[in-house]
């Protein structure tokens, strides 16, 4: 998707093809976002789909308003935001049962300690065949099925209340001491982190960690520039020595040098240290996002 929308600007800002703006790829057809997700939709409703408010309003602003064809907007708006309520329903089972199996999973890793193996990398395992084993695989085999369908008018490849719930879930019930928890690590990196709901992420929340979620929020809120970089600083021990890596290309999980979370405070990916901010920080920057989605609503006046 993240090609499809870059070669439409391309495209735009050459003056080339306007007609991109209302262009859908064959029904069989769909373009591979680097979350691994299938997207077939028109450029507005691929941003809309993904919560990239700043790409919608540029799309909405430079060319439907340029073009004087407000109405395609707004159809586009209402079929991508108000589906049928069969989809709906479709699309909030699945989420419930990605919801549940996460309550499922943070009760085994709290009740099964001896299932995870703590290691003095911070990078902890947990042991095969385990009860933990099991409903880990399982919660990462529902993230992935996400993956399976493709993304067409109505549907969305993320729910970010999973990523805030995940966060509740760490800042309450898990421990944070001195010498961590494995439990708290295994929640943090493989749960919520880059081998768990991070990893699905669209790349634009990938982008917001990178410059602040704080920071990305005020920017949207006062209609600037967001972060587009995927770099991050990871660091590693307790002694804060970081690297850089690039979130992307998705490496396979278990992958050295790729066991973090991303911190939602100037954007670094933690390794070895879990950071007890990020639930306030996510909510804002969804705030903001569902109040600028708000703002492209359809005005229907206009009509007689």
């Amino acid at each position: 998707m993240s090609k499809y929308l870059a070669i439409w600007i391309k495209r735009f800002l050459c003056n080339i093809d306007s007609s991109l703006l209302l262009e859908k790829l064959d029904e069989k057809d769909f373009v591979i976002a680097p979350t691994g997700h299938k997207f077939n939709l028109k450029p507005y409703q691929a941003a809309l789909a993904v919560d990239d408010m700043e790409m919608a309003r540029r799309i909405q602003d430079y060319f439907f308003l340029k073009l004087a064809n407000k109405e395609e907007a707004d159809n586009q708006y209402e079929e991508q935001c108000y589906p049928p309520k069969e989809m709906l329903e479709i699309e909030e089972k699945k989420w419930t049962r990605i919801s549940n199996q996460l309550d499922n999973l943070a009760n085994v890793i709290l009740d099964r300690k001896e299932d995870i193996i703590s290691r003095p990398d911070y990078v902890p395992t947990v042991k095969k065949g385990s009860i933990v084993e099991t409903e880990l695989i399982r919660f990462w085999g529902l993230l992935g099925a996400t993956r399976d369908d493709i993304i067409t008018a109505g549907k969305r490849p993320f729910d970010a209340n999973l990523l805030l719930k995940a966060l509740q879930i760490l800042s309450v019930r898990f421990t944070f001491k001195d010498d961590l928890d494995p439990r708290t690590l295994l929640f943090w990196q493989k749960v919520i982190g880059y081998e768990g709901i991070q990893r699905f992420m669209p790349v634009n929340y990938v982008q917001a960690y990178r410059g602040g979620l704080t920071i990305t929020a005020e920017k949207l809120r006062n209609d600037r520039l967001q972060n587009r970089d995927t770099c991050f600083n990871i660091i590693r021990d307790i002694n804060l020595l970081a690297s850089s890596l690039d979130f992307y290309p998705l490496q396979d999980r278990g992958v050295v040098g790729f066991n973090f979370g991303l911190w939602s405070c100037g954007g670094l990916g933690l390794g070895g240290c879990v950071a007890l901010a990020g639930r306030e920080n996510l909510e804002k920057l969804m705030s903001i996002k569902n109040k600028k989605l708000a703002e492209l609503m359809p005005r229907r006046e206009y009509r007689t």
